[in-house]
């Protein structure tokens, strides 16, 4: 051994060199050198060796914990070696081939970087990230709370997280926890109490794994187990349930809400305004509600909302309140002699205002709305001269995503002229001077505060009744025509609004039209924008007539082009000229003679059947999805629909539903009685929709008017109810080989 390390570098197995700052912050003992000089014994040196080297690896990960963050936001400002050392600490945790005089390298560069920083402390609150785990509650039942009320919230949000525990078994729950997190758990169970253990493992060299709480006997049944963390570092939460001392199962239901740790937004500016800095730091103490307080006040001088509408080509809609923060440049004016010579004859100091620009997310927005939450709680005490901006805040900030609810229910909800919309709102106080009023609020008058914020929530209270108002016209048309034309109910919302997209003339370069056949014909070179235009709008038409599956319908090419010329809708024109000339379109192409759909299909009796859904076996490890569709529902689907292959209108996924959509889907049932009509996935339904669909089924039942044939897949409906039948499944049904026949030969009648 000691041939070994004769020749080695004893530098490299000196720990780095750290100031007192930094191990106040990292708060361990720092590790000693790693002594490769007296070596007595192989067995001695190998463990104390071993025992150093540990010592090291937690010094580095409590290190990497607290400073990774500040050096990731040096990186984003092009700090000098910064990129290399992040990519280098991200190996440290990664890369397990990565030996330790390597790792001594990175952690000695990091160090180097952040030695000119005077108050890392300070820094290192403003980024809330000193401490790496924190227990803020290691569990505790909330004898408030009764677990009845909870659990009835639980299955109506988030009906799939429960699991079961069999008897004589144990369960364990694994939970995925992203870093910077502070996270809530929550257990509760049905009629029995637990014996509970939740863990949370951390991702690391160490991989440390924190018990946050562990009890026998706990009585969730009656009252819910609270607890909440922080961790710098992701990993897993781990909820355990021993059941190996009892004979009955237990059923368990969970909640899990997580929050990303709070930072100051506004470290944007440093390398833009150093002044602005310089000022904050300079302050006795700067908390995280203190930066809440800042932007409150930039939001009420320079605030603006940005609401980007964009579901109609398959992107997220979403807003954005925008602000800014004057940059004072200070310059020097120089002026020249008689003999022009330049010399400073004067010095004026002249004030430069550069407003420096900022964005809050939509994630930005609810964290800002939290801390605002937390000082008003403190307003009470410390802060009551700045309690009425906090309210006036809050509410604005609501009314803010109350517009923006009702934008995004326009363009789901199907409204033409609410799609690839870009909506930007004034949200700063008008009509007094908001720099000084915000100066010293103790002195200020209370009642043109008040009243400044009032006028601003009336006006934003107007555009979302307006909204609100169309809103509610829309979907009023929408009924309206449905119950005219029948073959409107065919078609869902957002299939109207394209078709009627695609109807509408215009010869812009940018119109939605334009935009919408881009996104769908990414390949296609638009460089007769006109013809090239025309010709795939024809191409879009003629899909949506054929997924209908309308027999003995004029489809060609020449025949839709002659119908569209004919029914083209003006750009300008309202909602109820749209619809009604869509109208008229469908009843050209697809009635012939009145009738639509064959009428010897119609059924002597209304008939409503159950399809029973084997239950799956349990198995904790297999993936969960959405929906119950396999292998066996395909081939009972296909053979449901006998000789026809069904379209999206016949079946209604309850999965991924809303209560417009089980409404005309029930409505297209009593319209036309010659079709089959499928519901799938019902037991994974919402609660709240479930009833909704059920009350459907039941009005359905009482309906003496003939309606088309239903069939309700489920597990857990049952012939009990008023209406339904059991539906006998042959044998051949679940037969994939023949179902693949069946649909060969549905797929060659309809070519």
């Amino acid at each position: 051994m000691n041939s070994i390390f004769r020749t080695a570098d004893r530098q490299q197995y000196k720990f780095p060199s750290t100031s007192a700052n930094i191990d106040n912050i990292v708060a361990l003992p720092k590790p000693n050198d790693i002594d490769i000089i007296n070596i007595r014994s192989n067995k001695e040196f190998f463990a104390n060796f071993i025992q150093q080297i540990n010592k090291w690896f937690n010094w580095f990960d409590r290190f990497i914990d607290i400073f990774q963050r500040i050096i990731d936001w040096l990186k984003t400002h092009n700090v000098n070696r910064s990129n290399q050392i992040l990519s280098d600490l991200s190996r440290i945790r990664d890369d397990p081939k990565m030996t330790l005089i390597e790792m001594r390298v990175t952690i000695d560069s990091a160090l180097k970087l952040l030695q000119p920083f005077e108050d890392l402390q300070r820094l290192c609150q403003l980024f809330n990230c000193i401490i790496p785990f924190q227990i803020i509650n290691a569990g505790t039942l909330n004898m408030q709370e009764n677990t009845i009320n909870f659990l009835k919230e639980l299955k109506r949000f988030q009906p799939n997280n429960t699991f079961i525990v069999d008897a004589r078994k144990i369960y364990e729950l694994t939970i995925s926890i992203i870093d910077r997190q502070q996270v809530q758990w929550s257990l509760a169970s049905d009629n029995h109490p637990c014996d509970i253990t939740v863990e949370y493992r951390s991702y690391g060299t160490n991989n440390q794994c924190e018990t946050l709480y562990e009890k026998r006997n706990v009585s969730i049944h009656k009252n819910v187990l609270h607890g909440q963390f922080e961790t710098q570092r992701n990993g897993q939460l781990l909820i355990t349930i021993d059941n190996k001392n009892y004979t009955n199962p237990r059923t368990v239901w969970y909640r899990i809400k997580s929050n990303p740790l709070s930072i100051c937004h506004l470290f944007q500016v440093t390398n833009d305004n150093m002044q602005l800095i310089t000022m904050w730091l300079s302050a006795e103490e700067t908390t995280v509600l203190d930066n809440a307080l800042i932007t409150m006040e930039h939001l009420y001088k320079s605030g603006t909302v940005d609401i980007h509408l964009q579901h109609l080509t398959r992107e997220q809609s979403y807003y954005k309140i925008g602000y800014s923060i004057d940059r004072i440049q200070v310059g020097i004016n120089t002026v020249r002699d008689e003999n022009n010579r330049n010399q400073q004859g004067e010095e004026n100091n002249r004030m430069e205002a550069k407003r420096i620009p900022f964005q809050l997310s939509m994630s930005d927005i609810d964290n800002h709305k939290r801390q605002l939450t937390f000082c008003n709680v403190d307003a009470q005490q410390n802060l009551v001269y700045k309690k009425a901006l906090i309210n006036g805040q809050l509410k604005l900030l609501q009314t803010i995503e109350n517009i923006y609810r009702i934008f995004t229910k326009l363009e789901l909800g199907g409204h033409p002229d609410y799609q690839l919309r870009d909506v930007h709102y004034e949200v700063h106080l008008q009509g007094i001077q908001a720099s000084s009023m915000l100066t010293d609020l103790r002195t200020y008058q209370n009642a043109q505060l008040d009243n400044a914020i009032y006028n601003r929530i009336q006006s934003l209270e107007l555009i979302y009744n307006s909204l609100k108002t169309t809103y509610d016209m829309w979907i009023e048309n929408l009924k309206k025509y449905r119950q005219e034309c029948s073959l409107l109910k065919l078609f869902s919302n957002r299939e109207i609004m394209i078709i009627i997209i695609l109807l509408r003339s215009s010869n812009a370069e940018n119109s939605n039209r334009n935009r919408f056949l881009k996104k769908l014909f990414e390949f296609k070179n638009f460089k007769n924008q006109n013809e090239e235009e025309k010709i795939l709008t024809i191409r879009c038409l003629e899909h949506y007539f054929r997924s209908l599956r309308i027999p003995h319908v004029n489809l060609t090419t020449d025949h839709l082009a002659e119908l569209y010329q004919r029914h083209n809708i003006d750009a300008g024109s309202n909602t109820d000229v749209c619809l009604r000339k869509l109208t008229t379109f469908l009843k050209d192409i697809l009635e012939h003679g009145g009738k639509i759909f064959p009428q010897e299909e119609i059924h002597d009796e209304n008939e409503q059947f159950i399809v029973n859904i084997n239950r799956p076996v349990s198995n904790p490890n297999q993936i969960s999805f959405s929906n119950d569709f396999d292998l066996t529902m395909c081939c009972i689907l296909l053979n449901v629909f006998k000789n026809q292959l069904p379209s999206s209108y016949q079946i209604l996924w309850c999965s991924n539903t809303t209560e417009e959509d089980i409404h005309l889907f029930f409505s297209r049932i009593q319209a036309f009685p010659s079709l089959t009509f499928v519901i799938m996935d019902i037991d994974k339904m919402h609660h709240r929709l479930r009833e909704i669909l059920l009350k459907e089924q039941d009005s359905l039942t009482r309906e003496r008017i003939k309606h088309g044939r239903v069939f309700y897949f489920s597990r857990e409906l049952t012939t009990t109810r008023k209406g339904l039948r059991e539906f006998k499944l042959p044998a051949e049904y679940k037969n994939s080989q023949q179902s693949c026949k069946h649909l060969m030969n549905l797929l060659n009648e309809s070519s």
